[in-house]
């Protein structure tokens, strides 16, 4: 979607907060799917220091970066994932930016 430009400048200690407060419980402290919560999960919870995580899946047009985006904005369900994956909608263009600085680091 061209709200959420990958080119704007994301916001490191904004990112960090961010996936601090509302990823790492399932994604874990450093992005391997091994968060607390993971393991209750029905899915298998992303890592996105996993390369196979940046690649184009199948089924899907939309590039890795644009797959994460709308799962964040619109859950896991929204990008053909997890259920399990909640919507952040009230985040904005900045916020969704500032966290895939977070995820792009873990790689």
């Amino acid at each position: 979607s061209a709200l959420f430009s990958l080119n704007a400048m994301a916001d490191a200690a904004s990112g960090k907060a961010l996936y601090e407060s509302k990823c790492a419980k399932c994604h874990g402290d450093s992005g391997k799917g091994d968060g607390r919560v993971a393991k209750k999960l029905e899915a298998k919870t992303t890592n996105f220091s996993d390369a196979n995580t940046w690649t184009n899946m199948k089924g899907l047009t939309m590039s890795p970066e644009a797959r994460m985006v709308k799962a964040i904005k619109e859950g896991g369900e929204s990008v053909k994932q997890s259920k399990e994956m909640p919507s952040y909608p009230a985040l904005d263009a900045q916020q969704v930016q500032d966290l895939m600085g977070v995820l792009k680091a873990f790689r």
